[in-house]
């Protein structure tokens, strides 16, 4: 988890989130998410603040970009497409 002074794990450094596919395609499994994730809001989320908790998307949204992203740069765009396609599944 990402926070302003001190950045804590806790995935066990496992591949995928706790070693599930968080999408359901295999994809999720090729990378440690904590890390990509959590970078992720480090990187770009932090550098913008949110008005109002409903902002937060833009977080999030900063984060999931870097897991396509992620796999893009080192399994092709396919994997990215795939995984992100997975992915819409969880929503709404």
């Amino acid at each position: 988890m990402e926070h302003q002074s001190a950045v804590a794990y806790g995935n066990g450094y496992k591949m995928g989130y706790r070693g599930a596919d968080l999408s359901g395609t295999g994809e999720g499994l090729k990378f440690d998410y904590i890390i990509i994730h959590e970078t992720a809001h480090e990187w770009f989320g932090n550098s913008i603040t949110s008005n109002d908790i409903c902002d937060m998307w833009i977080h999030e949204g900063f984060a999931m970009y870097a897991e396509s992203v992620f796999l893009e740069c080192y399994y092709g765009k396919e994997s990215s497409f795939k995984y992100l396609n997975g992915l819409k599944k969880r929503y709404r």
